[in-house]
């Protein structure tokens, strides 16, 4: 069986969080249909009443209503979310799974990479999460159906080269035992690729999540976001976020450390 996952990320000066959404690769053709349907019935809407269009469903912009959604009113926000997530409900047999990290405590365990210009060591974020992600999503499936093979796409950004080398790095690891179920890992546009919108609504939330529960001291008694309390009402997506903390950090650097030494290769972070 072939498996798609869609990889997005969100992320600020404190979090990052990085999200998939993997369903068997087939069902992911009348996902993209309805979920396209949904987009194209609120066009209709905005056509009638002489408003611009958008061209895809995009979170961030969404929440702060803000480029294509600048003028819509909270209750069309609302109200285009709450479509969508029912669009996702649908369909059995979607997994989620979001890791969450706190950038300090990576700059604590990975000081080199803290002295870094900003854009690089945001690069080194990216390959981190993407080593953890690939190490850790696999081990799910395999447990259940050992044939089962992955195949993942991930949201088009600068570090493309990055997410790459990261993924083949991963699967070149001799302690890697699920490393022979991954197919490939490859760049998509959200415009084309549909999918990658669903995994985008995932990433905002479990992005919006991390930051209630992680991030907000005394804060984080604040009420869940209600979109994340509808799709998870719906029962239908499995899965959930988890947070890095610090000990698996140090974990997987010293698993880093020793594999260089047994290789003698250089092993990226």
């Amino acid at each position: 069986m072939i498996l798609r996952g869609f990889i997005d990320e969100s992320y600020d000066e404190h979090i990052f969080v990085l999200s998939s959404l993997v369903a068997v690769g087939t069902e992911w053709r009348w996902i993209s249909r309805d979920w396209l349907a949904c987009s194209a019935r609120w066009n209709e809407k905005l056509r009638s009443l002489g408003r611009p269009l958008i061209s895809r469903f995009h979170a961030s912009e969404l929440n702060s209503l803000d480029n294509e959604y600048k003028g819509w009113t909270r209750e069309e926000q609302i109200g285009y979310i709450s479509d969508l997530i029912r669009v996702l409900g649908r369909w059995e047999g979607i997994h989620s799974y979001g890791i969450a990290l706190d950038i300090d405590d990576f700059k604590g365990v990975f000081p080199d990479h803290a002295a870094l210009p900003k854009h690089d060591m945001l690069g080194n974020v990216y390959g981190f999460m993407t080593k953890f992600l690939v190490y850790t999503l696999a081990p799910r499936f395999v447990a259940v159906d050992p044939t089962i093979r992955i195949s993942l796409v991930h949201d088009r950004c600068e570090y493309d080269g990055v997410i790459a080398d990261a993924f083949r790095k991963a699967i070149e690891d001799p302690a890697f035992k699920e490393a022979n179920s991954y197919v490939s890992i490859a760049p998509g546009s959200s415009l084309e690729v549909i999918p990658l919108q669903p995994a985008d609504l995932l990433s905002h939330e479990n992005f919006k999540e991390a930051k209630r529960l992680y991030k907000s001291g005394k804060r984080a008694l604040r009420k869940r976001r209600t979109s994340l309390k509808a799709l998870i009402k719906q029962g239908n997506i499995g899965g959930g976020l988890s947070y890095i903390p610090g000990e698996a950090l140090r974990d997987f650097k010293h698993h880093v450390i020793n594999l260089r030494r047994k290789t003698g290769k250089q092993v990226m972070t």
